[in-house]
């Protein structure tokens, strides 16, 4: 929204520029006219040049016609001046933010309507919310990681791939390990497509349990 406004003053700008640059032009135009005017009429006429009075009537002709479409293009520069402003103060306005609010409440990151309405009532901007509702979910939905982090190839049975894949799904501890229970080595074990018969032979649990005592002398 804001680099649109910028364009838009930008453009303006640009046109009242080159509106400016005309209307000089035209007004410098004249001005030489005018003198070459004043130093044609101390020349003594030609006899096939038209008369001095036919020269300045077309002259003060066509100045008129120039001082005309001067004119015009101050009004039309005055009235873009005047619709400019109102419209950027329309743009800024909350209310005018469109369809922004409707298409993250479709998106189901922006708070529904009656909400967005209260909102609105206290004072709050209910573009501010959708957005801040949407970083939210986003820092929600960060997985949480462990600070600590063990080797995990250690724990017998446990070799470079299962650790890799382990720490893939948020395991880095023998901690961790030490407290599955039996539906959480049939959960993994799926995820490393093994069999959970063979997590229960190598007894990771077991060995994930002294690998932690060993290491911060606290039993599990």
């Amino acid at each position: 929204m804001t680099l649109f406004l910028v364009a838009t003053e930008i453009v303006a700008y640009l046109i009242v520029a080159a509106l400016l640059g005309f209307i000089a032009a035209w007004a410098l135009r004249g001005a030489l006219q005018r003198r070459r005017l004043e130093a044609g009429a101390s020349v003594e006429p030609d006899a096939a040049a038209p008369s001095p009075t036919d020269a300045a009537e077309t002259t003060r002709a066509q100045l008129a016609q120039r001082d005309a479409e001067i004119a015009s293009l101050r009004q039309r520069l005055a009235a873009l001046e005047q619709a400019s402003h109102p419209a950027s103060a329309e743009v800024l306005k909350t209310e005018n933010y469109g369809d922004i609010p409707r298409f993250l409440e479709q998106l189901g990151i922006a708070p529904s309507r009656g909400s967005a309405r209260l909102a609105a009532k206290s004072g709050a901007d209910p573009l501010d919310d959708a957005t801040g509702d949407l970083f939210a979910q986003e820092a929600a939905a960060a997985p949480v990681r462990s600070p600590l982090r063990d080797d995990l190839k250690k724990v017998h049975g446990i070799g470079p791939r299962f650790e890799r894949t382990l720490n893939e799904l948020g395991v880095h501890t023998y901690k961790q390990i030490a407290l599955w229970r039996d539906e959480d080595i049939a959960r993994y074990a799926r995820e490393l497509h093994t069999f959970p018969e063979r997590l229960h032979r190598d007894e990771w649990v077991r060995s994930a349990r002294e690998q932690h005592l060993l290491k911060y002398g606290e039993r599990l």
